[in-house]
């Protein structure tokens, strides 16, 4: 029980860059996410496949959150559209955001960050302005809700609380989390603060079916 706390606060930069990392392999997530640490993003998030899937089928969803239209949003998802063909689809994406009192600042410390990472041999990439990094940000916080409005008589059942695992046990944890999910055939997403390993979990299922509760 915590009775007293003096906070430090800090005043936020003004500008911000989007780095992108596409991880094929769950494995990698421990070393990638340690070794980006180093570099003191700002915020570091993630969300997996099943997240990316749903941003892609209900694409026009995300162009009205954007207010673009869905032949610029189509365009604006073309590298990742690209990377998918070349490279399939990620099984986890990591979003390191960097800050600076100018833009250029913001920019080189993303950059260099990425310049770290080609030892990992990931796909990865800087976005050039706060504006272009705001579609992912939009799939991190917006997926779910965008795959419940959709799925009619499905409704969300967050039965699993929020967890928190050591970055470096990620390797040997999500396989086997996702192992146990995929058995269970429900709809779900798995997003969190890939930084200090605290991740959601929330599936989707129709709890007017008598077996539900108990099958799950």
């Amino acid at each position: 029980m915590i009775t007293e706390a003096t906070l430090g606060l800090v005043k936020p930069k003004p500008h911000s860059r989007l780095l992108v990392i596409m991880l094929r392999k769950i494995p990698d997530v421990a070393k990638v996410a340690n070794h980006v640490l180093k570099f003191h993003p700002e915020s570091f998030e993630s969300y997996d496949d099943h997240t990316f899937k749903v941003a892609l089928r209900f694409l026009p969803d995300i162009a009205k959150r954007l207010k673009m239209g869905l032949i610029k949003i189509a365009f604006e998802f073309l590298p990742e559209f690209w990377m998918i063909l070349t490279g399939g689809v990620p099984k986890l994406v990591l979003l390191a955001q960097f800050t600076g009192d100018t833009p250029e600042e913001a920019e080189q410390a993303a950059k260099e960050a990425e310049k770290s990472l080609k030892a990992f041999h990931v796909k990865t990439k800087v976005m050039k302005s706060q504006k272009e990094g705001e579609k992912y940000w939009v799939i991190r916080r917006e997926s779910f809700s965008l795959l419940r409005h959709h799925m009619h008589g499905m409704r969300t059942a967050p039965f699993i609380d929020d967890f928190v695992v050591r970055p470096e046990h990620l390797p040997s944890f999500l396989p086997k989390l996702y192992k146990i999910l995929d058995s269970t055939h429900l709809l779900f997403t798995v997003a969190g603060h890939v930084g200090d390993g605290n991740f959601h979990i929330i599936p989707l299922m129709d709890l007017s079916k008598p077996g539900t509760k108990k099958n799950h």
